[in-house]
């Protein structure tokens, strides 16, 4: 049954490791922690290049990052030495922009050091794509970077002392990923691959964070977009209403819509998408999604009727119109391109992800082997099933 205010699905903070989790403790005032060191002796720093150890998860403080609750975040690093590519995972875990999803979203006081340590330590094993020891992960010789979800803006905002559900909130999360790429970029410096991934509004955030990341990476290195059930529809199957609201409350104007001049108000999602495709027309940018995602349409059920019940609960949406807006982004506002694919599974089932690797299948492709063809810039890589 899908709830009326729970609309995205918060990934657990799964971190496979064959090492140990480090930087426990709160050492945000030393700028390192655990294994990681202390600042100016190999340490993790707070500036520069990440001096992290391999095979472990070490915890960064980024001092002036800010969560919805305006304390400091920063994101979880396991590095591998084979070489530089990374994969920059974005978590999910719901959206704030009114009460009842306020109260349903991840994190809402905070999410730091000792957070990280009690949560992944609790969900070891749990997140299959973060597993260096299964060879079926085509992720296993990438460095990994983990980045937490508590900005409440699907990690795309900029916007400070919003009152949203009577609390003021400080949504940042597109300035914290400034922070990040200021560090990521030269501890990464001959990275040859970059992938970015997130499920849900992690999902959401790698896409309108696609251009930050790749425009901060370089032309010369391959970013790849894997955004596992966060489709940017366009209107009217994603509610103009419901977008302004988002882009509104959020601060799109001055993130997302900073580099795009088109994504501006209204039914930004379909410029931003014909922005990303023009600007990168070698991309490779793929979406996974059910076909009538429960948790998705039920966000969209916010914006029917006009944003009728946008301060209540939504209306029903209309499951059909869910594939239909999957299918016109993949056969309108994608046609001709060279680089966009969808891997379209029936059901509604939200995130897949983090399901076994191997087990999630879909006209005789395991989604396993389709993110590996993108990985490798295979020219069989289409979408599934074919249009």
């Amino acid at each position: 049954m899908r709830s009326a205010l729970v609309f995205f699905v918060a990934l657990p903070i799964a971190l496979v490791t064959t090492g140990t989790l480090t930087g426990c403790g709160d050492d945000s005032s030393s700028g390192g922690g655990g294994a990681g060191g202390e600042a100016g002796t190999g340490g993790i720093g707070t500036e520069g290049p990440i001096n992290a150890p391999e095979g472990e998860w070490t915890w960064v403080p980024f001092p002036g990052t800010q969560c919805m609750d305006g304390s400091e975040t920063g994101f979880a690093i396991n590095r591998h030495g084979a070489n530089d590519d990374v994969v920059i995972f974005l978590e999910g875990g719901n959206a704030c922009f009114n009460f009842g999803s306020c109260a349903s979203t991840a994190n809402l006081d905070g999410y730091d050091a000792e957070k990280f340590a009690a949560q992944g330590a609790d969900d070891v094993g749990q997140y299959p794509y973060l597993d260096r020891s299964n060879p079926d992960n085509p992720y296993k010789d990438m460095s990994f970077v983990y980045v937490p979800y508590c900005s409440g803006d699907l990690h795309a905002g900029d916007r400070e002392g919003v009152t949203v559900a009577n609390v003021e909130r400080q949504f940042k999360g597109y300035s914290n990923m400034s922070a990040f790429l200021e560090r990521l970029v030269p501890t990464f410096s001959g990275a040859q691959r970059v992938v970015l991934t997130g499920i849900s509004a992690g999902g959401f955030g790698a896409t309108l964070n696609y251009d930050h990341v790749a425009s901060a990476f370089g032309a010369e290195v391959d970013t790849i977009l894997m955004d596992d059930s966060g489709p940017l529809l366009s209107a009217p199957y994603a509610p103009e209403c419901l977008q302004q609201h988002f882009y509104d409350t959020w601060g799109y104007a001055d993130t997302i819509a900073a580099g795009c001049p088109e994504c501006q108000e209204g039914n930004f999602t379909e410029a931003f998408v014909e922005h990303l495709l023009g600007k990168y027309p070698d991309a490779r940018l793929g979406l996974i999604s059910s076909a009538e995602d429960a948790t998705i349409t039920n966000l969209l059920g916010f914006g029917l009727d006009d944003c009728v019940n946008l301060q209540t609960s939504p209306l029903d949406y209309d499951l059909a119109e869910y594939t239909a807006g999957l299918e016109d982004l993949r056969d309108r506002v994608a046609a001709g391109s060279s680089g966009f694919r969808l891997f379209l599974i029936p059901g509604d089932e939200h995130v897949f992800l983090d399901n076994a690797l191997g087990s999630v299948n879909q006209d005789g492709t395991a989604l396993t082997d389709w993110i590996a063809q993108a990985l490798a810039g295979d020219a069989a890589w289409a979408n599934v099933p074919a249009p």
